[in-house]
């Protein structure tokens, strides 16, 4: 048996549960043989396989290879279709000698069940691997919920919990803000005076740091408005520190001079807050004393003035230049009194400066003194009840939707 025949034979035997084809050509190229799939290259056979070509496109520099260098070239997993025949095939080129001739063998291999039996394990396994991912994934993106359902419901606690305290502070602040305006005087304190009054008082939060005092006693009217340090709370506890203070000197002490009250009501100051050298706080304060008898009206202040008007014209007395309490280094305060006799229609004015420093307008600025001053000459000849309502819209339009600024006090005194 010739040495090709063995090859062809052992091919056979190999690939006998398999699709399994050959092609036997000599060194010329020319076609001895083919088994029964390439029949149809019977009517070919004498003829150069170099000529047909349909397999490589070089099939002369394959088998220039084999001679060169090794003696079999293998080709896998090649989709070319095979005449007809469309798949998956493996080629293998072969040299062989036989009796000092050389053949060479073209065998073809049709892999294409083969290779969708690996594509089906292979997207078995894609399948698997992306079943496995989305696990994964739906896991953890469960466990991502749980723990933003957890920390949602955290955060809903901790607002409900905030919230609570918050109702719980407002509710402090409006009974203490019912505490203060219980304090502050009524109507009925000057209804019995020879003058008319109008109290324009507008609070920057729920309490103040601003407010008014007023008593009769003995035929003297004491009025008193003031401007504690800062607003809110600590300055509405100071507006009751302060009130005490002045009903203390007035009623107890039985001090009617300003001077000499603003004098009582700074030594209490200084001397309330002086185990702690932090604590800095006071107030500005305007105090006036009208004798009715006397037709008299004497005034002091400390950082405020009062402004009046008498026959259409603005006039201004200036207070001293330092507050009530505020730093303990501040010595020899002095304070100037000043009496006035009071004439008809005269109109006096005390206030706070929250009215002048409330920004608003086109430019977001300050009212002004100046613009303050103005104001009140132009109404200063209308009814109280009608300076307090111009003073109100006045203001509203100036802020317009800006936050108030400060407290904000004025009190009006027409005789």
């Amino acid at each position: 048996m010739s040495k090709i025949h063995e090859v062809l034979i052992a091919y056979q035997q190999e690939y006998l549960s398999q699709w399994c084809q050959f092609i036997l050509f000599d060194q010329k190229g020319d076609i001895l043989v083919s088994s029964n799939s390439f029949s149809d290259l019977h009517s070919y056979y004498g003829t150069s396989i170099y000529q047909l070509n349909f397999f490589l496109e070089s099939l002369q520099s394959v088998i220039e290879t084999l001679d060169a260098t090794q003696d079999e070239l293998f080709f896998p997993r090649m989709e070319i279709p095979f005449g007809e025949k469309t798949g998956v095939f493996d080629y293998t080129i072969k040299r062989i000698e036989d009796q000092n001739e050389i053949y060479y063998v073209w065998i073809v291999e049709d892999n294409t069940a083969h290779n969708r039996y690996l594509s089906l394990v292979q997207q078995e396994r894609n399948d698997t691997y992306i079943e496995n991912e989305l696990l994964q994934l739906k896991t953890q993106n469960q466990i991502l919920q749980e723990e933003v359902e957890k920390q949602t419901a955290d955060i809903q606690e901790q607002k409900r919990l905030i919230e609570k305290q918050k109702d719980d502070i407002l509710d402090s602040i409006r009974y203490a803000q019912r505490i203060q305006q219980a304090i502050l005087p009524t109507d009925k304190v000057l209804e019995s005076a020879i003058f008319q009054t109008f109290i324009f008082y507008m609070p920057k939060d729920i309490v103040s740091g601003d407010f008014y005092w007023a008593r009769q006693v003995g035929g003297k009217s004491v009025i008193a408005v003031a401007d504690c340090t800062g607003h809110g709370v600590p300055g509405a506890f100071m507006s009751l520190v302060g009130q005490n203070m002045l009903e203390t000197i007035l009623i107890e002490q039985k001090i009617f001079y300003p001077k000499n009250i603003l004098e009582s009501l700074d030594r209490q100051m200084l001397q309330l807050f002086q185990n702690d050298n932090r604590v800095h706080d006071g107030m500005d304060i305007t105090v006036v004393v009208i004798d009715e008898e006397q037709k008299t009206i004497t005034y002091a202040g400390a950082k405020r003035p009062l402004y009046f008007v008498r026959d259409a014209n603005f006039q201004e007395i200036k207070g001293a230049p330092f507050a009530i309490g505020g730093h303990h280094l501040v010595q020899g305060k002095n304070f100037t009194e000043f009496e006035l006799k009071i004439q008809p229609n005269d109109v006096f004015y005390l206030f706070s400066d929250g009215y002048a420093d409330q920004f608003g307008g086109d430019s977001d600025k300050k009212f002004m003194i100046r613009n303050f001053k103005n104001l009140l000459l132009k109404i200063h000849h209308l009814p109280v009840t009608m300076q307090q309502e111009i003073l109100k819209e006045n203001l509203l339009a100036w802020r317009g939707s800006r936050k108030q600024t400060d407290d904000i006090l004025v009190v009006g005194l027409q005789f």
